[in-house]
């Protein structure tokens, strides 16, 4: 990647298909480009199917700068032999709080654990929140654009509005845009609006829910934000 490309989110996993000849499956994962780095953000929960996906939109999984997983869930881990399979040595960020199996798993893969408790830079103008949360502990990354401070989150256990929250406490600036999973699919409309509410006090200009957001949760956000509220799926691209 030319350093002097715009940062660039490439969707490779997600519940819902973009580009022709992805495929779809429960989990998530991204590719965030920024300055000439590449960072793995989740791994969805098939590495063969990450493999493929990446491989239809001729994305090189090979390597990467680093690895950040947001939580220890299978369909945010699942892909991890594939993804460490050519990154032999690559740090993998964790939170803290995160099962030794999963640290133990990347170790045994290759991997580098790096346990992470609070905000830290990954790559120049690419950060995570640190740990946020206590049951389900997770991060998150904020992405530096010209635009304003982008927010990807993996399932936002802890809440979207704490993981949006977190970022803009660890870069100050204007929340350009949320995407991932909001984890709202058994939340009800009053629960739903609330978070509207609160997203929108934040500043937040645009929104990209997707995976386990749920269907009438997307919704309720496509009828808050219009077209601020962007579709993604596997294979959508993202440049800012």
């Amino acid at each position: 990647m030319d350093k002097a490309a715009a940062p660039r989110i490439t969707i490779l996993y997600d519940n819902t298909i973009h580009a022709p000849g992805m495929r779809a499956d429960w989990g998530f994962a991204c590719l965030v480009g920024t300055g000439g780095r590449r960072v793995l953000f989740d791994m969805g929960a098939n590495g063969a199917l990450l493999r493929a996906n990446a491989d239809t939109l001729g994305v090189t999984l090979d390597g990467l700068d680093a690895v950040v997983l947001s939580h220890e869930h299978w369909d945010h881990t699942g892909g991890l032999d594939a993804a460490l399979v050519d990154n032999r040595g690559v740090a993998v960020h964790l939170v803290a709080d995160s099962p030794r199996k999963l640290t133990d798993r990347i170790t045994e893969r290759g991997g580098r654990a790096v346990p992470v408790t609070g905000a830290r830079e990954i790559v120049p103008g690419l950060w995570t929140t640190g740990q946020v949360g206590g049951r389900i502990p997770e991060q998150a990354l904020g992405l530096e654009t010209a635009a304003g401070l982008v927010v990807v989150t993996g399932c936002s256990h802890p809440g979207i509005v704490e993981m949006v929250r977190a970022a803009s406490a660890a870069r100050q600036g204007a929340l350009l845009l949320a995407l991932g999973g909001f984890h709202m699919m058994d939340r009800d409309a009053a629960q739903v609006d609330a978070v509207i509410v609160a997203l929108r006090e934040l500043g937040l200009a645009r929104v990209a829910p997707s995976h386990c957001t749920g269907d009438a949760a997307i919704a309720a956000f496509h009828e808050a934000w219009g077209e601020d509220c962007l579709a993604l799926g596997a294979g959508r691209v993202l440049e800012f």
